[in-house]
């Protein structure tokens, strides 16, 4: 662990580095001041951050590694708070990678933990991560009532959670085949992300818009909100691993409107 007696400006310097290696695809260099910020920092957050790097430079499966180690150390020398943390973030992943098995695991891990951090007292006992990952679970369990009332409670908020809520919501409407809703949710994540810096979650919204497109029938549209998730993605290293799912959908996109320019030319 690292020492207690480091200035926090040193660490976030260190972080800062990291970040900037990674923005010019210099990973080796960011993962040098990712090692050095982790040894001075005592807490869990730099440890956090590494595995955001790896998740979003290196692999998805040395991200879940990574934390998976922040773990061992978590249930000795973290609090409650920390280790929801670090369960919430596995959970997503897993969930990103398909492996809803453990995405349900780690997110019920985190339910419990969080569960232990709050008092009689609280109006909603869980985070807003935990709900949001609690409802995107329901999401997948097609239990799609509950999963929308969790999540537009959720859309009420002003920050990057709510926001998400937002999206996720987004992407039930299309689910129950309902783009006009979409769109407005969808809107709605686009106005809040006006000069943000968080390009992942810009590049979600763009996909969701390009399937809301496609269900209206509107192909351009969805094939320039489309490119433009793809030209985010390639221009930004944090979102490369986006690229072959962005990649695949367009190539369905382009299948679909050459069989339907065919059937026109035939009919």
């Amino acid at each position: 662990m690292g020492s207690l007696c480091v200035d926090a400006d040193e660490i976030s310097e260190s972080i800062a580095h990291a970040w900037r290696y990674a923005d010019i695809k210099r990973n080796r260099d960011a993962e040098a001041c990712f090692h050095n910020a982790i040894r001075m920092d005592s807490s869990i957050c730099s440890r956090v951050e590494y595995a955001e790097f790896l998740a979003d430079c290196v692999s998805t499966d040395r991200a879940i590694e990574q934390l998976e180690i922040s773990l061992n150390d978590a249930r000795t020398n973290y609090c409650d708070d920390d280790r929801v943390t670090i369960f919430n973030r596995l959970a997503a992943l897993y969930r990103e990678l398909g492996n809803l098995t453990q995405a349900r695991r780690y997110q019920q891990f985190a339910i419990s933990a969080d569960m232990n951090t709050v008092s009689a007292n609280d109006s909603y006992p869980l985070c807003c991560p935990s709900t949001l990952g609690f409802a995107l679970d329901l999401v997948q369990d097609k239990e799609l009532t509950s999963a929308k009332s969790l999540l537009t409670s959720l859309s009420n908020g002003h920050d990057l959670i709510a926001n998400q809520a937002r999206i996720s919501l987004a992407s039930v409407y299309l689910q129950e085949k309902e783009p006009t809703a979409a769109h407005l949710l969808l809107d709605e994540a686009t106005q809040w992300l006006t000069g943000s810096v968080e390009i992942t979650q810009l590049i979600h919204t763009l996909e969701l818009r390009s399937q809301a497109y496609a269900e209206q029938e509107e192909f351009v549209a969805a094939e320039e909100s489309l490119n433009e998730a793809i030209t985010l993605a390639e221009n930004n290293a944090r979102c490369s691993r986006f690229l072959p799912k962005l990649k695949t959908s367009r190539s369905k996109l382009t299948l679909k409107m050459s069989v339907l320019c065919q059937n026109a030319e035939w009919n």
